[in-house]
């Protein structure tokens, strides 16, 4: 049986749902590309987003990776993604589109590993705002599977955000130390 996630959800569906239909809309591509950023600096208090600092720190790549990406799928898995897409309605009451064809050849082709490329700053890397921190790509027949896990993806966010925090904290601390401690 396939390992899953989330309280007995698979990996398969870990999507928003409207991404199993995206490859009915992209045209065919020898190779599709896309990438994951911050949009913008850390939020303050009052709402608004820090213009000074725009710093943000990096980080839980890893886990999403180590704990969704990299997981082999299985016929089993497609067969429960199968089952949830045929539950959505399309326009005029028409299937769902999913590419159940395209995930089961990926499991015979790639002893079912997704078949993508993922590109990562390093865990903790500080950037600003604006400045891609991974890449995905996808090739050949593939390349339509390219954005199915960039909602898995954007969950870095939230543990960039406490590590972000965490390093402002750790700068309030050291210069309250600084000004407050004789040498």
């Amino acid at each position: 049986m396939a390992e899953v996630l989330f309280g007995g959800i698979p990996v398969s569906v870990l999507t928003d749902s409207y991404k199993a239909g995206h490859f009915k809309m992209y045209p065919d591509a020898e190779k599709m590309v896309a990438y994951g950023e911050f949009r913008k600096g850390f939020q303050l208090n009052n709402g608004k987003h820090d213009q000074e600092d725009t710093r943000l720190i990096f980080y839980g790549i890893r886990y999403i990776v180590e704990n969704f990406i990299a997981k082999q799928w299985t016929m089993e898995d497609v067969a429960k993604a199968d089952k949830f897409y045929s539950q959505h309605m399309a326009p005029f009451y028409t299937d769902y589109p999913f590419p159940k064809e395209m995930f089961e050849k990926f499991i015979r082709e790639n002893n079912g590993y997704f078949p993508v490329k993922l590109e990562a700053l390093r865990e903790g890397s500080v950037v600003h705002a604006r400045v891609p921190v991974y890449q995905i790509t996808a090739e050949k027949e593939y390349s339509r599977l390219c954005t199915f896990f960039e909602t898995l993806l954007t969950m870095v966010w939230y543990p960039s955000c406490v590590a972000t925090l965490s390093r402002r904290c750790k700068d309030v601390i050291a210069k309250g130390f600084e000004a407050t401690v004789d040498e």
